[in-house]
């Protein structure tokens, strides 16, 4: 069974499923429209292209509201329902969309207000039809994944043949270290989903290293316990918030500048978390949603 639940920006929801609002026809589940980024040279025959983009995602919905012929007042309060919920100058709202397969979900608003086909007074339905803009083409799970990774000390890294010993002996300080733990992430969806991450004191100068890519996020400032550094990778909106003594602010002066707000790629990803401090307890945790062309 077909079941698909609009909550607008307002928190008012509308379930189309069965009785009392019955879906006859859903058009845009699949794959989104695609735009190629091309670049035209003088001479040159066809084109050379950049790269590939999906568009925006346009849901078409049509559903029959059930109603008895003599019962006027009960048509004309489902049909207030319908337009409340609705309602396109609430904003971006969330629709769930679900299946014999599964549930998704993904941010929309309707396009206009519903469509209400005209009605003969003999016939049991009254036909609606809404379009949903989704500007995030992508469907969503609709729960989080999540992971922690804690840092567990540091040690010393030797050759495994040994170490050759010089007359003048060895600095300490030029041997590499090991610390932090690592996790695989796997991301299960179609395309690179973003993440949260999130750095807890007490911690020094806090990394977390995608082995997969060799991208990284990292922060030059000492986290004291019970504060913390949030960061969004989402597209249009990568943010870097931190709560020192429980107060919000913008933590971005404090981002290592080779730092870059990387994704989970599709697959398996490995994460480490790294601390440059000494003291044991700091922790960081992940937070990400698959993302997915179509359902």
């Amino acid at each position: 069974m077909r079941t698909l639940v609009y909550t607008n920006a307002n928190g008012l929801s509308l379930t189309l499923s069965s009785r009392p609002y019955m879906i006859t026809k859903i058009d845009g589940l699949g794959s989104p429209g695609l735009g190629l980024q091309e670049k035209f040279a003088p001479y040159q025959d066809g084109s050379t292209l950049i790269d590939q983009l999906y568009q925006p995602r346009e849901l078409t919905v049509e559903f029959a509201l059930a109603a008895v012929p003599s019962n006027l007042s009960g048509i004309a309060t489902a049909r207030r329902t319908i337009v409340a919920a609705l309602n396109p100058k609430t904003g971006i709202g969330l629709l769930t969309f679900t299946n014999d397969y599964g549930t998704w979900q993904i941010p929309a608003i309707p396009a206009s207000s519903p469509i209400f086909a005209n009605r003969v007074s003999t016939e049991p339905y009254q036909q609606v039809q809404v379009v949903f803009h989704c500007p995030n083409p992508y469907w969503q799970s609709t729960t989080q994944s999540t992971a922690s990774l804690s840092y567990l000390g540091s040690s010393l890294e030797f050759p495994a043949a040994g170490l050759d010993m010089l007359a003048g002996g060895i600095e300490i300080s030029s041997l590499g270290t090991l610390n932090g733990s690592v996790t695989n992430l796997t991301n299960g969806g179609d395309v690179d989903c973003p993440i949260l991450l999130r750095f807890y004191g007490p911690a020094t100068n806090p990394k977390v290293i995608n082995n997969t890519t060799g991208l990284y996020i990292r922060i030059v400032k000492v986290v004291a316990s019970g504060d913390y550094f949030e960061f969004n990778t989402t597209f249009g909106q990568k943010t870097v918030t931190m709560s020192i003594s429980g107060t919000l602010s913008s933590g971005m002066q404090y981002l290592d500048l080779n730092s870059t707000f990387f994704q989970l790629q599709p697959g398996v990803n490995q994460l480490q978390f790294v601390d440059e401090g000494s003291t044991a307890g700091s922790t960081a945790t992940i937070a990400y949603r698959t993302r997915y062309i179509g359902v």
